[in-house]
């Protein structure tokens, strides 16, 4: 929801009319590996009141009314799609473990009905797991009963053009739905927050929605180039308040503290009790593709002071705001739900403007200009993509990458996503980080045995498909093993005549050449495709000799056991210790200059080694194995 909540109210008809709600295409660029985006269809009508006279402006009042029925049905068919919590607390109940994209609504036709009443034709884009139209109920209106779902990697349509479903709400005066002050809007009061219309005595409207799937997202890589271009990483991690008994928040904000100082991040407090939130960030350098680069985490968490008062909670907010001014990465753990944001207070014990920052401030707060990463795991958080690039920074839609959850967040599991996402940016363990895509990443939140904590992304549409801790200036460059390849995002594979450096890709867009992006079976670990960058005939051109390899037409023999047992990594689902970055031990050096050749692909995050020490390399490694079997 963005404009409608920008709408001053105006009495109707009494003298400047608001603007028209605007028109536009609805963007695709959400995704996640159990989700995909629907549009829904429908038709609804207005009635304008009687003091509008005259066709053009009882038009222009119905357009006004049209932007107020968006929220309307927006709201409602959220509480028709979306999962509550059981009275246990644990399991979702009822729902199709769904979400709407509040102020995705563009309106498709206007048509006057009577002389005071409008129809219009609307479009809206939920997000729902990729099997939703199985989890239609057959009592439901339904075309096809005997659909399938859409297959294990959502990219196939499910067998026929869409689903009908019947939405239920209540009629609300227009009066009652021009009542949208911010942190007092008709749909957070009693008792419009919830709805059963089997029980409802007022006036129902019944409306009819056709679903359909949308062209889903490609999967994308974080796009770690944009990210560490200045050799520094800022994050900025904030906690909210919990009112849970298990007190999450202060598990959580100890737990990430935990982990950044057994990673070696220095700490400019003595330990966790004494770190606040004026403490500053945690350090540490790392090194990227054998280049350091900076890194600074600041953690601020509901208790390092009373978030029951109003100044230690605007001290909270002013922390997040200032993130979002200054840092590239921001961590969001808390509570959390529809038209609603970063709940970081007791909302108990504050009020809304001193607690929480709201969807309806997205807009307008000062965002970076740069690339960003968010991560908001909180319930229902899929829509606030459209307030954040409703911001003037975010506007293009290429400078922000909004994880969200299109239902209910996993409080218990929150550190560990905080700490998975950390992994994947700057590596663990003194391993380097070799790159990671989101279906990666958020394939490691699934949760077991449940529909709780479908996580997307919003923004992926403008992602790398190569992966940007390759260098593709090394493609097909000689090698035995992975490290011979140089950057992290390059892999050592067999090919027709030996065994050469490909760099991963998620899609053919992604690479160079004539190359077609290919798995290999053999590198197709937990979570990771295993595309690689190939040559159409899989073949890579043979190497001259003056650059230093044997012309004698014999394939290059195979690479010894222990080499190929060290190039490929065992693949396990990462726990809390075990997370996305399976890199070697051994870091990767920087490349030199030198050997009278051009070093390939130096750059910022590229390797720099001349192609002509990986090709003498190769031969030194095959003469000293011939050498061995000759002994």
């Amino acid at each position: 929801m963005v404009a409608p909540l920008l709408l001053a109210e105006v009495a109707a008809c009494s003298g400047d009319v608001s603007e028209p709600v605007s028109r536009r295409t609805l963007p695709v660029d959400y995704r996640g590996p159990e989700v995909r985006e629907y549009f829904v269809e429908g038709t609804s009508t207005v009635t304008v009141e009687p003091t509008c006279v005259g066709e053009d402006e009882r038009e222009a009042r119905a357009l006004e009314l049209v932007s107020y029925k968006h929220i309307v049905l927006e709201w409602y068919l959220y509480l028709r799609l979306a999962d509550s919590l059981a009275p246990d607390g644990e399991t979702p109940d009822g729902g199709f473990h769904a979400h709407v994209r509040n102020g995705a609504m563009e309106d498709l036709e206007l048509t006057a009905v009577g002389e005071a009443t409008y129809a219009f034709r609307f479009r809206g884009e939920i997000s729902a797991p990729l099997e939703l139209f199985d989890l239609l109920p057959a009592a439901e209106p339904d075309t096809d009963a005997g659909l399938v779902d859409a297959g294990p990697d959502g990219d196939t349509l499910p067998d026929a053009e869409g689903r009908l479903l019947a939405l239920q709400l209540p009629v609300l005066d227009n009066e009652e739905m021009a009542q949208l002050e911010p942190g007092d809007e008709w749909y957070r009061r009693w008792p419009r927050g919830s709805f059963d219309p089997a029980g409802y005595e007022g006036e129902l409207e019944v409306v009819d929605l056709t679903v359909t799937p949308e062209d889903r997202s490609l999967d994308g890589y974080i796009d770690h180039r944009r990210l560490l271009e200045d050799g520094r990483l800022t994050v900025g991690i904030h906690i909210g308040w919990d009112y849970n008994p298990e007190r999450y928040d202060l598990r959580h904000a100890l737990q990430v503290y935990d982990w950044l100082v057994d990673q070696g991040f220095r700490s400019p407090a003595d330990s966790f009790d004494y770190y606040t939130i004026d403490s500053g960030p945690l350090t540490k350098t790392v090194l990227v593709n054998g280049l350091p680069v900076s890194v600074e985490v600041t953690l601020v968490h509901a208790r390092q002071g009373d978030a029951g008062s109003i100044d230690f909670s605007r001290r909270m907010k002013e922390a997040l705001l200032r993130s979002f001014r200054e840092r590239e990465v921001i961590i969001y753990l808390g509570h959390s739900g529809n038209h609603q944001g970063f709940l970081l207070g007791n909302w108990y014990a504050v009020p809304w403007d001193a607690g929480a920052l709201l969807d309806h401030e997205l807009p307008l707060i000062e965002m970076a200009d740069f690339y960003q990463v968010v991560l908001a795991d909180g319930c229902h958080t899929y829509s606030l993509g459209e307030p954040f690039f409703a911001n003037p920074a975010k506007s293009g839609r290429t400078n922000l990458d909004l994880v969200a959850t299109t239902n209910l967040s996993i409080t218990p599991d929150a550190g560990d996503h905080a700490i998975w996402l950390l992994m994947a940016l700057f590596g663990r363990d003194g391993r380097p980080p070799r790159g990671t895509s989101y279906d990666e990443l958020l394939g490691w939140y699934h949760p077991a045995m449940t529909y709780m904590g479908l996580y997307g992304v919003h923004g992926i549409d403008d992602n790398p498909r190569l992966n940007p801790l390759a260098d593709a200036a090394l493609l097909c460059a000689p090698c035995e093993r992975d490290e011979d390849c140089a950057a992290a995002g390059n892999a050592c594979l067999d090919l027709d005549g030996g065994s050469f450096c490909l760099p991963e890709c998620l899609s053919d867009d992604g690479c160079p050449g004539a190359t077609t992006c290919r798995v290999h079976e053999a590198r197709r670990e937990w979570g990771r495709p295993g595309g690689f960058c190939t040559p159409a005939d899989d073949t890579c051109p043979r190497p001259s000799p003056e650059a230093g390899t044997e012309d004698d037409g014999d394939a290059a023999p195979p690479a010894d056991d222990d080499a190929a047992a060290d190039s490929t990594v065992e693949a396990s689902i990462p726990a809390a210790d075990v997370g996305p970055d399976d890199a070697p031990d051994e870091e990767p050096t920087a490349g030199q200059s030198g050997c009278g050749c051009r070093a390939a692909g130096a750059g910022r995050l590229g390797s720099g080694v001349p192609f002509c020490l990986l090709a003498l390399a190769s031969l030194l490694r095959v003469a000293a194995r011939r050498a061995r079997r000759v002994r």
